[in-house]
């Protein structure tokens, strides 16, 4: 087996798991199977064209790409990950030991299935999501999967000082920064609000967080 198909089949696992996680925890049936829709940028232009290389998400190291044709009434939907990101989980892979070496890469792979969802759940309900809700529902996603991950793992979420280290950390680069900087900082200040009444992941957090996942942009907004 090549270098690359072991690096996609690793890629595949990881999404398998974490769309697993989501779907548990906010109580959906995935419409789609995020793993069934990975996509390279070949690919990328063969479906949507050429123009698809004008989009900042295009150089980005991952992205979903999502496009409808009411007319043929058709939907397309995809992710795309650099290279780079499925050699990282190549090399640790998170499924096995979540940590500082991998978790980067692995909270991308969170933040896009989280956008792959929430976008097929908005539009199965025939809703409208803005790209504020998308970063900020993948920005709480991250710290979540990746508690669940590491109490999975070692028995503890961790789940304070990994908020330390995605929000407190956070650097924000390339376009839209403003955008990026709103949905973690909503997000941060939303969990850290709810860590002070506990560092666990119980059911009345799942409760509160399935409550927002459902809820219209404006009282997320509220809440962070």
């Amino acid at each position: 087996m090549s270098t690359f198909s072991v690096q996609r089949n690793t890629l595949k696992a990881v999404v398998e798991r974490v769309e697993a996680e989501l779907a548990e925890f906010y109580g959906f049936e995935p419409l789609c199977r995020a793993a069934e829709h990975l996509i390279d940028l070949d690919e990328l232009r063969t479906v949507l064209g050429n123009q698809v290389t004008s989009l900042p998400e295009y150089g980005a190291r991952a992205a979903v790409f999502f496009s409808s044709d009411t007319n043929a009434q058709e939907l397309f939907i995809g992710i795309h990950f650099s290279d780079s990101i499925s050699a990282r989980l190549n090399v640790t892979n998170p499924l096995t030991r979540l940590a500082d070496d991998n978790l980067d890469q692995f909270c991308i792979i969170v933040e896009e299935v989280s956008h792959f969802h929430l976008i097929l759940n908005r539009v199965s309900n025939e809703q409208i999501v803005s790209k504020l809700e998308l970063e900020w529902q993948g920005e709480i996603d991250k710290l979540l999967v990746a508690a669940l991950t590491l109490t999975r793992q070692c028995g503890d979420s961790h789940i304070l000082p990994l908020a330390r280290k995605l929000y407190d950390q956070a650097e924000i680069v390339g376009l839209d920064r403003e955008l990026y900087w709103q949905a973690t900082k909503r997000a941060a200040r939303f969990w850290f609000a709810e860590l002070r009444h506990s560092n666990t992941i119980g059911p009345e957090l799942r409760d509160v967080l399935r409550g927002h996942y459902y809820a219209p942009l404006s009282l997320k907004m509220q809440a962070g």
